[in-house]
């Protein structure tokens, strides 16, 4: 099991590591930011998504190859990333079928939890072709959403005009953005954190209504760890979820909203 991103909690990674045998999932490349990082990458957002080196999807598939494993690799979304395309290439320069290219549709910590249930699944016995099925069904049913602490960085990122992120400033307004069709988009704005908290919560009630049995459970932030915890009792309040995931949120996502930003994801357990 290689995580690269880092968006796997570290515990959790370890405990799944040294339990494969017939496949290995690889994640997306890059590496989890300090605040400090993320306002840094803000200023020039094009260099967070450089984080390749040449040929280093082929060397990783070679050797895992050549260890005897079937690699499941799991990327960033394609509209945000072109690092799939690298994967794309580097398979098709070493003319294997062993190795499978996954365009996760999100970003962020989301790809951590599509690889632990791939693990999860590997060490159950399921074959490529059933975690490959499962990964697809938890795209189909995964929600996300992102809470931005401010607007400024939303602004240097081109998503909104200075004008409106002065005023959403100074109206306190917290934008809940989602992800749709693998891109990043606007879902809501709300005055104050309080609102947002439980317009997330009543997002989260809804679902579970709709979605009887287990739900899987993921939470992330840039440099907000005690605001995580206070959205994570909100949200335990209304369901208590036997597996919650908590994580950072990379560079593709920080390097646009900020440090402050929570997130959380959930999805029906896939069987």
């Amino acid at each position: 099991f290689s995580d690269n991103v880092k968006y796997t909690p570290f515990t959790i990674a370890t405990t799944l590591s040294s339990n494969f045998a017939s496949a290995l999932i690889l994640l997306d490349y890059g590496a989890t930011p300090t605040a400090s990082e993320i306002k840094e990458a803000s200023s020039n957002i094009d260099d967070v998504y450089n984080t390749y080196k040449e040929n280093q999807d082929e060397e990783e598939f070679k050797e895992l190859l050549e260890n005897g494993s079937e690699v499941i690799s799991i990327h960033l979304a394609s509209k945000m990333s072109g690092t799939i395309q690298s994967a794309t290439m580097a398979k098709n320069e070493l003319k294997t079928d062993k190795v499978h290219i996954v365009d996760s549709g999100y970003v962020a910590f989301i790809l951590g939890m599509m690889a632990i249930e791939s693990s999860i699944a590997v060490e159950k016995g399921k074959s490529i072709s059933e975690i490959l099925d499962m990964i697809e069904k938890i795209k189909k049913n995964m929600n996300v959403y992102f809470i931005v602490d401010t607007l400024e960085y939303l602004q240097k990122g081109g998503r909104i005009g200075k004008a409106a992120a002065l005023i959403g400033g100074l109206l306190n307004i917290k934008p809940i953005l989602t992800i749709k069709d693998g891109e990043v988009t606007p879902f809501e704005k709300i005055r104050g954190t309080k609102k947002v908290f439980n317009r997330l919560t009543g997002l989260f009630k809804d679902f579970i209504n709709k979605n009887p049995g287990n739900i899987k459970l993921g939470l992330a932030h840039a440099s907000a760890f005690e605001s995580l915890q206070e959205l994570k009792k909100n949200l335990s309040n209304v369901f208590d979820c036997s597996d919650v995931v908590i994580s950072e949120i990379g560079p593709v996502v920080g390097s646009h909203a900020g440090p402050g930003t929570l997130a959380v994801c959930f999805y029906p357990e896939v069987d």
